[in-house]
């Protein structure tokens, strides 16, 4: 297993530096993209532009706003409630001390020595978060969640963690991030989590197909699928993906917190080959991922992997990167597509990678080779949407329900749609940031 805090020495940026406008424009658009990304700042939005689902039972087609239909599931198993995680007084200590790593960007698999890193984190301690958790326990009864440990996840320590860290430990900010996921939850899935639509299932842009060695799950996004002009469509497919997520944590659950994941989080990896700017950007989309990640489903990203990334956005970040500040440097890190195979199989098991990342696993399909389920969202979220019984009607087969050998391994058709080839644009970074 990749130790914590494990480096790989290879240089993912001994590149020389372009000198051309595009080169550093677009690669500085990248940069100032990725420090949005890490939600420091709490943004509303108005709740005219949120998707709203009618109300209806678990598992039932319920309509949307005209534009959709969709299906609302509960992210507990359907056979027990799930366990409310509260630290003890002898655990307390390590929790908020992983509470404070996760914070720094200390907790995670880093794959290139870099010096930020090793150097000090300005901000709260463990101590500090302590402290604020404590306040959110007495504040925040565990019913302030109607629907808990039944159709979503418990208000217990891991939610308050995830409030706490995205509000910079400021207790009001994150009681009323408590109070409003409630609400949403209530308003758009009656209680429970959104599942998808044939629609998102058939676009390809998100591929979950297993977990790293943190036990983290791995969201593969592929904006060279993504088809801007659709921010509804957009905005059910990323509910639906991160409530799948948290439908595999409850199912995960113990009744101990996780050694390696405690906070339940996912670790990121855009693959850009294949990408174009003209393309796929999509500034619709950006600035709804921006609202859920900041309201809805904070903090639940960990450490985002960029994939197939040019040299000229290699070099402009590295140079910019020397004003950034250290989470921002810690959270991302580029990957040269020489270096990709090496990278993955420091973080994903080798037998779970496909060949075009250095791994013995089947390739990972794009919509059109499709076959099933598991080849259209990933093996993870496709257990999850089965398991939940909200598959929409219409949507591939799982493997699970074909006769043994009637689906052979899809054909790896990468090389002819571009894979391999350096990225030398921006691309669709803001598609899917959280």
């Amino acid at each position: 297993m990749a130790a914590m805090g494990d480096t790989l020495d290879f240089d993912s940026f001994g590149q020389q530096p372009p000198f051309t406008l595009v080169g550093v424009l677009l690669p500085l658009g990248l940069g100032a993209l990725l420090v949005l990304l890490l939600q420091r700042r709490q943004k509303r939005a108005s709740s005219s532009s949120s998707l709203k689902l009618s109300a209806g039972s678990v598992g039932r087609v319920v309509a949307g706003n005209g534009t959709c239909k969709a299906k609302v599931f509960g992210l507990s198993p359907q056979d027990c409630p799930t366990s409310f995680l509260r630290a003890n007084d002898e655990q307390l200590e390590w929790f908020c001390g992983i509470a404070q790593r996760s914070n720094d960007m200390q907790h995670g698999i880093f794959i290139a020595a870099d010096a930020a890193t090793e150097e000090p984190m300005p901000g709260w301690t463990a101590g500090d978060f302590k402290s604020a958790l404590l306040k959110m326990r007495n504040c925040l009864p565990e019913k302030t969640w109607p629907h808990g440990g039944q159709l979503h996840e418990p208000l217990d320590d891991v939610a308050f963690a995830a409030r706490l860290i995205a509000s910079e430990l400021d207790v009001d900010k994150a009681a009323r991030l408590i109070r409003e996921y409630a609400t949403f939850r209530q308003d758009t899935a009656n209680g429970g989590g959104v599942a998808p639509t044939r629609e998102w299932l058939e676009c390809g842009i998100v591929f979950v197909p297993c977990e790293d060695f943190l036990g983290r799950p791995v969201v593969n996004i592929r904006p060279r699928y993504h088809r801007p002009g659709n921010p509804d469509l957009f905005r059910l497919g990323l509910r639906s993906t991160l409530d799948a997520l948290k439908a595999h944590y409850m199912q995960q659950r113990g009744t101990a917190f996780s050694e390696s994941n405690p906070l339940e989080q996912y670790v990121m990896v855009w693959d850009f080959s294949g990408a174009s700017l003209w393309s796929n950007l999509d500034w619709d989309a950006f600035h709804v991922t921006l609202h859920e990640g900041a309201v809805n489903y904070p903090n639940m990203g960990s450490q985002i992997y960029v994939l197939n990334v040019s040299a000229p956005v290699r070099w402009v970040w590295t140079a910019a990167s020397k004003f950034m500040h250290p989470r921002v440097r810690r959270k991302c890190i580029l990957v040269a597509p020489a270096d990709v195979p090496s990278c993955m199989r420091r973080i994903v098991p080798v037998d779970q990678l496909p060949p075009v990342w250095g791994g013995t696993g089947p390739a990972w399909p794009g919509p059109a080779e499709a076959k099933t389920l598991e080849d259209q969202v990933g093996s993870l979220v496709a257990s999850a949407y089965r398991r939940a019984g909200v598959v929409p009607a219409g949507a591939k087969p799982s493997r699970e329900d074909l006769m043994p050998g009637s689906i052979a391994p899809p054909r790896e058709r990468e090389k002819s749609r571009g894979r391999g080839k350096s990225l030398g644009e921006l691309s669709c970074f803001a598609c899917f940031g959280l």
